[in-house]
């Protein structure tokens, strides 16, 4: 897990073509004792993508939106094939509400990615 301490880094990450637009951060299912994943961004697909990426933002939003962890199996199932015949890598963005600081993650296809957000000490 790779810790993004601006927006800047996420824009940088998306104008390299890892990542699609910010999803709007919506913590409303957290709760105030535990630190949750709130899913910035998700997409599936090859790096630098070339129009070969689709938004797996639906996807991992619902398996990791207000847990503290959570598990995700990449491949197609996230949103479909982008890019067929190749091996494909989901690049994720989150935070750890209450906590502002961003992460960002790669994984590639058949892999599975953990996230997780730790309680305060």
């Amino acid at each position: 897990m790779r810790s993004i301490r601006s927006t800047a880094a996420i824009a940088v990450a998306a104008a390299a073509g890892l990542l699609g637009p910010a999803a709007p951060v919506d913590a409303a299912s957290c709760e105030a004792s535990q630190p949750c994943i709130v899913v910035r961004q998700a997409q599936y697909g090859l790096p630098g993508g070339g129009g070969k990426t689709c938004s797996a933002y639906s996807s991992v939003s619902n398996l990791c939106l207000g847990r503290s962890s959570c598990e995700i199996k990449v491949n197609n199932e996230l949103c479909g094939d982008p890019a067929p015949g190749s091996r494909k890598t989901l690049f994720v963005s989150w935070q750890c509400d209450p906590d502002n600081r961003e992460y960002f993650d790669s994984v590639q296809e058949y892999a599975t990615m953990t996230i997780a957000c730790e309680a305060p000490r």
